[in-house]
């Protein structure tokens, strides 16, 4: 089924629809931005192939979200800038998925964010400590 057909005054009318969107939509802006931005395109495409590879790259991204957010409340709470942030991300992502039982904890929390009753930041703030 295709969406585009040689009538020109249905393009028109998509491109028409396309920027009202993009002027008030912010989702559509974004995605629009995302979409065309060549780094975030090559991760899309390398690492949203399929569903279980949508699910495991999804994970790693809220795990990267709920690390940072631990790290700049630990930065508000110290006062304490941190040197190498994103080094210091990765590097606790890393052995938050190579410990098992923290890995278990991100997945279950995972399944819980996919039927939607999630708290990863939670889940990621007790194995930090």
């Amino acid at each position: 089924m295709s969406l585009l057909k040689k009538d020109t005054n249905e393009e028109e009318i998509f491109i028409i629809e396309g920027k009202n969107a993009l002027d008030h939509n912010k989702f559509f802006t974004l995605l629009n931005y995302l979409m065309n931005n060549i780094i975030f395109r090559s991760f899309f495409d390398e690492y949203f192939r399929d569903w279980d590879q949508t699910k495991t790259t999804l994970m790693f991204l809220k795990t990267y979200q709920a690390v940072d957010m631990n790290i700049s409340k630990m930065e508000y709470e110290t006062k304490r800038k941190y040197e190498n942030r994103e080094e210091m991300i990765v590097g606790i992502m890393k052995k938050l998925i190579d410990n098992g039982e923290t890995r278990r904890k991100i997945v279950e929390s995972m399944n819980n964010f996919l039927r939607d009753d999630f708290n990863l930041e939670k889940d990621i703030k007790l194995s930090l400590e």
